[in-house]
């Protein structure tokens, strides 16, 4: 019994020196040291069924008119959703298992009722939102950047990719790959 009592105070005492020596190693200059972060995709991390998270956005842009989008099986997350008018910087990230594209819309549309195709997707040609502009292709773990100018509005941010797997058709749109976005006076 006594052998565990000091095995416990000795993993206690490791325990203890290693926090204090995390916290001596804290800058006391002043500096704010930053790391990046890694150019290996969080893709690996995440599931279809996990959704996004707040580590999943973290280190794109976030300065006045740049908008960080992340991507993955079947969520498509702005951040922030919101923006002045004018020139507006996309970096769209995908950090799913699939291709994604990453399209703007403007329209007074709710997300998921954009003019629709047979197949789900959304029909650019149809009357009552006008697609923007797009990037097409993005692959698992690398980024898209869009950089538009846009007027005030309301707009639905898309991935409109359609893809055929054993037999089946899905629609990434019709999978509620959707949001709103709004650009401001």
């Amino acid at each position: 019994m006594r052998n565990r009592w000091l095995a416990f105070a000795l993993l206690i005492a490791m325990g203890a020196l290693l926090m204090g020596a995390a916290a001596c190693k804290s800058s006391s200059s002043g500096t704010k040291k930053t790391s990046t972060p890694a150019k290996t995709p969080a893709a690996a991390t995440h599931t279809p069924s996990s959704g996004i998270t707040p580590a999943a956005t973290a280190g794109l842009p976030s300065a006045q008119g740049e908008v960080a989008v992340t991507l993955v099986e079947y969520q498509l997350k702005p951040i922030p959703t919101s923006v002045p008018g004018g020139s507006v910087k996309f970096t769209a990230r995908n950090i799913g298992k699939a291709t994604h594209q990453f399209m703007v819309v403007k329209t007074d549309l709710a997300p998921t009722d954009l003019p629709k195709k047979a197949d789900g997707s959304y029909d650019e040609a149809a009357p009552g939102a006008e697609m923007i502009d797009n990037v097409k292709d993005i692959a698992p773990g690398t980024t898209g950047t869009l950089t538009l100018t846009l007027d005030p509005g309301k707009y639905v941010l898309i991935c409109n990719v359609v893809q055929t797997t054993n037999g089946q058709t899905v629609s990434h749109y019709a999978q509620r790959m959707a949001t709103e976005f709004t650009v401001t006076q």
